[in-house]
This record gives C-alpha cells, sequence and structure tokens, in this order.
C-alpha cells in the first residue's frame, strides 16, 4: 500500500490503520478475550507487516493494549523506522476528570506503558464526552505540544462524528 500523508502533518501513513482496542481484552464489548501472548503475536504481525499506522489509547482495557504494545516495542528496541504511532489522552475513566492536569498525567501514563517518550500523533479521546461540545471542537490542541511528547496532537472524536 502506498502512504500517504496525513492531513497536513507530514506524517506518511498506509491508507488503513490498526486499531488495537479488541488487543486490550474487553469481552464485553467485542464479545472474546484476547490474551497477552495473542495480542502480542497479532503485534508483532502488524510490525512486520504492509501497514505503518497502528492507533491505540490509554483507556483501552485500562491501559492493557498500551501494555501490550509496549511490550513488543521493548523487545523490539522500539518502533520500526517510518511506522507511526497513535495514541490517545483520556478523562481519568472514575472521575470523568479532562482538565489539563489530567491530560498531562494520561500522556505520561501512555508514555511509559509504551516505553516510548513521544509518539508521532496524540489524540484527545472523545473529548465531547466530558467537555462542552463547542469546546471540544474549537479548544487548540497545540496547547498540548508544548508540554507534552506529542509531535503532532489531536482530536478523537468518534462519538461526535458519529451524530454528524
Amino acid at each position: 500500500m502506498t502512504p500517504r500523508e496525513l492531513g497536513g502533518t507530514g506524517l506518511l501513513v498506509s491508507p488503513v490503520c490498526i486499531g488495537t482496542s479488541p488487543l486490550a481484552s474487553m469481552p464485553g464489548l467485542y464479545g472474546y478475550e484476547v490474551g497477552a501472548k495473542r495480542a502480542e503475536a497479532t503485534i508483532e504481525a502488524a510490525l512486520d507487516g504492509p501497514l505503518n499506522f497502528l492507533d491505540t489509547s490509554n483507556n483501552y482495557g485500562a491501559g492493557s493494549a498500551e501494555t501490550r504494545i509496549g511490550a513488543v516495542l521493548r523487545r523490539r528496541g522500539g518502533l520500526p523506522p517510518g511506522f507511526v504511532l497513535a495514541t490517545k489522552v483520556d478523562a481519568d475513566p472514575e472521575t470523568g476528570d479532562f482538565s489539563g492536569a489530567r491530560v498531562r498525567r494520561s500522556v505520561e501514563e501512555s508514555l511509559e506503558r509504551l516505553g516510548l517518550d513521544r509518539v508521532q500523533l496524540m489524540y484527545l479521546h472523545d473529548p465531547e464526552a466530558h467537555l462542552i461540545p463547542l469546546r471540544a471542537r474549537t479548544m487548540p490542541p497545540e496547547q498540548l505540544k508544548p508540554r507534552t511528547a506529542a509531535q503532532r496532537p489531536g482530536r478523537g472524536l468518534w462519538q461526535f462524528q458519529r451524530r454528524l
């Protein structure tokens, strides 16, 4: 597959992105469990395959998707050259806090689990569920950049986009 530029980010990505939510083993959502061994084998195959774009989140399986990705990346010595990893910052799952301080903690949690000092792309995960929708659409994600390890911050508005 021929990589394409992702918007104006300068990142070249395959036209298909591999989502890792199912690899977090969330049987309540998907109807089946995924053990760590199977998830890590899937991540290995993804890193060796023709696609170069992997998406995860701080909240997928309370961080287990990132933990599983991180285990593979540690064994391999990091991301393969040209591979793009995106993750999302999440509100606190218990309190719903989506403040700037929580976003920074979420970034740190993700980087720790992934074993990286930065990711190429970072989104706000479903901010419309935690913030006033207008603010979610207008909050400049660039405010994250000076204080985080996100090279290209952005928004993940799944629920909002679904309603359009």
